[in-house]
């Protein structure tokens, strides 16, 4: 009796761990599925959420899902009295925009009525930024501003040695941003306060016209005098820097631990951000004032040839190029396995994003240096033309 009920414990205790082990191969086996999917797979945000900022966050990842597919159709647009070279931002309903009329604009994302205007003392061809309900934007006239959202209320302005050209970053409640003047500039997102300035201007070609990125403790942002720098966020300091020698008019994005920005030596740079190393470069035809962006490992980027560029952002290995306009400034945006850009020659397109067949286009008569963005499932883009549009789903 006693030999029976030890082989019945025995046997109990084999089965219990036979259990508990095929359980644990099971969840080891998930694990090792999902796990990369999880923390490996590239950010792509969801709609519903407002697009702040240039290339809608402070990593430059202007690629998102939204119910939005061409074709679209045109259901309002707002002329100003300038160009406008600004790209929109989007937040909590409302769409905001600078003008060269000197302006930055508040209008109602659903209407495209004005909700206010407020005049700096120079062109506004920066794009602007929001943080906590503050809209802070670069002028001609040299300053940055700091508005409340809803009114346009002045709360503070910070003056700079030159002209603001380049687009501010808000994070963690400090806004970064480039000057003509050849500086970087930290300053609180509250007060207006300087934490610190960085003076770049190392070669003759002074001015920085790229927006910068924040990735973990470092800012990355290139310079007009042909550098891609990485800074401390905290006190300024040069972490490591990339010469280039040519001008750089583009704005570096992110994706998987990869700086890319093009350059006017007609190259796209991908440079790891941990210690400046070039891992791939591509000659276009022509100069790169867009900035790129990166979806499911491509990269897509305009060139001033004209052509609309896709390549695996691994190894830089060319996908297609799409022949689009005679130019392409404007910086495309990623949404649902389409790639919307705007051309010189005043089209707003649509391409499928696997092989660059164009899906839709729509002339706006004005050429289209800015980004396009969307929000509530509607698509923006201003023009030189010095209107903004507004489209949506085609029904």
């Amino acid at each position: 009796m006693i030999s029976k009920k030890i082989i019945d414990i025995k046997l109990f205790f084999f089965y219990y761990y036979t259990i508990m082990i095929k359980k644990f191969c099971i969840f080891a086996i998930l694990l090792i599925l999902i796990f990369p999917l999880v923390y490996f797979t590239p950010f792509i945000a969801l709609e519903g959420t407002d697009w702040p900022m240039f290339r809608k966050d402070y990593q430059h990842n202007a690629a998102i899902e939204a119910e939005l597919e061409p074709p679209l159709e045109k259901i309002w647009t707002y002329k100003t009295e300038g160009k406008i070279f600004s790209s929109p931002i989007a937040y909590d309903e409302f769409i905001y925009f600078g003008s060269s009329d000197n302006n930055i604009y508040a209008l109602d994302a659903e209407t495209g009525d004005l909700k206010w205007k407020f005049a700096t003392k120079g062109p506004v061809n920066s794009t602007a930024c929001i943080d906590e309900d503050i809209l802070f934007v670069g002028s001609y006239d040299s300053h940055l501003y700091a508005l409340e959202c809803k009114t346009g209320k002045l709360l503070w302005k910070f003056k700079t040695r030159d002209r603001i050209i380049a687009s501010p970053v808000v994070y963690d409640g400090i806004v970064f941003f480039g000057s003509k003047d050849g500086f970087v500039y930290s300053v609180d997102a509250r007060t207006g306060d300087r934490f610190w300035d960085k003076n770049l201007s190392e070669y003759k070609y002074e001015g920085i016209y790229s927006s910068p990125v924040v990735y973990e403790d470092y800012i990355y942002i290139g310079t007009k005098s042909g550098v891609i720098y990485a800074l401390m966020k905290k006190t300024g300091e040069i972490f490591w820097k990339y010469s280039t020698f040519v001008p750089i008019y583009s704005s570096p994005a992110i994706y998987d631990n990869v700086i890319y920005i093009g350059n006017y030596d007609n190259n796209l740079y991908a440079i790891d951000c941990n210690n400046g190393k070039l891992i791939w470069k591509y000659e276009t035809g022509d100069w790169i004032y867009s900035t790129p962006v990166v979806a499911n490992d491509t990269v897509y980027v305009g060139s001033d040839d004209g052509y609309l560029y896709a390549f695996k952002s691994l190894r830089g290995k060319l996908i297609f190029r799409q022949k689009i306009g005679k130019h392409v400034s404007s910086s495309p945006i990623y949404c649902n396995g389409y790639v919307y850009v705007g051309t010189s020659d005043g089209a707003i397109i649509a391409l499928n994003g696997n092989d660059g067949a164009i899906m839709w286009d729509h002339n706006l008569g004005g050429p289209i240096r800015s980004s396009p963005i969307i929000y509530n499932n509607h698509l923006f883009v201003t023009s030189k033309d010095g209107s903004i549009y507004a489209f949506q789903h085609k029904r």
